[in-house]
């Protein structure tokens, strides 16, 4: 009768950390640290955590370069200035020079000025910006999505 006691048996611990890899990259792209931190969590040996993260890398699954352009090219689509799509990244455990380079299409004030433009005509449905109280929501909305006071300022004045 073998025990299957995590420890007792490497293959098992392998097994079972590759299913709750599988289980949490189907829900989206995650970055390498995302998953180790995952795995981390749920007390497994590092050396089976090791083993799966290349299998994955091998097989795929995860790929901190294309999970940069993603999320970049989607952040960017809902309006984020380039230095808060860098921030979020950054805390997602990629890579900084990675970050860059995906951003490096984006990395202008001009693309940032476009984006917060675009931003305000969605929410205002093409309406001006008339009263104080419109201008103060779009410049929190402009804000919370990281684009700097002074290019908030020039928009919504």
């Amino acid at each position: 009768m073998s025990s299957s006691k995590p420890g007792n048996d490497p293959g098992g611990d392998v097994e079972r950390t590759l299913q709750l890899a599988r289980r949490y990259l189907r829900f989206g792209a995650r970055s390498t640290a995302q998953l180790r931190a995952h795995l981390e969590a749920h007390s497994l040996p590092a050396s089976s955590i090791e083993d799966v993260l290349a299998a994955c890398a091998r097989r795929g699954w995860l790929d901190d370069a294309a999970c940069a352009k993603l999320w970049v090219t989607m952040l960017a689509e809902r309006g984020y200035a380039w230095a808060a799509i860098r921030d979020q990244l950054l805390t997602k455990g990629l890579n900084a020079g990675l970050i860059d380079r995906a951003l490096q299409p984006l990395h202008s004030l001009a693309d940032d000025e476009r984006r917060a433009r675009q931003l305000i005509q969605h929410r205002l449905r093409g309406r001006a910006i008339r009263t104080a109280q419109v201008r103060a929501q779009m410049a929190r909305l402009l804000a919370r999505r990281g684009f700097d006071r002074d290019l908030i300022e020039q928009l919504v004045q």
